[in-house]
C-alpha cells in the first residue's frame, strides 16, 4: 500500500458532515408527516414498509417521497 495513505492521520470529512447537518436542519422544518416519511426512507425502509407504518399506499408513499426530496433540494439550493 502507499505509505502516504498508511501514514496519513485520521481526517474527518467536514464537508460531508456539514452537508448532512444542513440536510437534517431542513428535514426538521418539514411537516410531521413529511419528516417521518423521509426519516423512515433514510433508515432504509422500503415503500411497502413505510406504507404499512403510515397507512398510505405504496404508490402514494413513492409520490410523497419524490415531492419531499424535491422540496428539500429546492430549499437547500435556494438557501431557504
Amino acid at each position: 500500500m502507499d505509505n502516504f495513505l498508511l501514514n496519513r492521520p485520521y481526517e474527518v470529512d467536514t464537508r460531508t458532515e456539514e452537508r448532512i447537518a444542513l440536510l437534517y436542519a431542513h428535514i426538521k422544518r418539514l411537516s410531521i408527516v413529511e419528516r417521518g416519511m423521509i426519516l423512515l426512507h433514510l433508515e432504509g425502509e422500503n415503500y411497502d414498509e413505510i406504507a404499512m407504518i403510515t397507512g398510505f399506499t405504496a404508490t402514494n408513499v413513492g409520490t410523497r417521497l419524490g415531492r419531499i426530496k424535491q422540496k428539500l433540494k429546492s430549499q437547500i439550493k435556494n438557501g431557504n
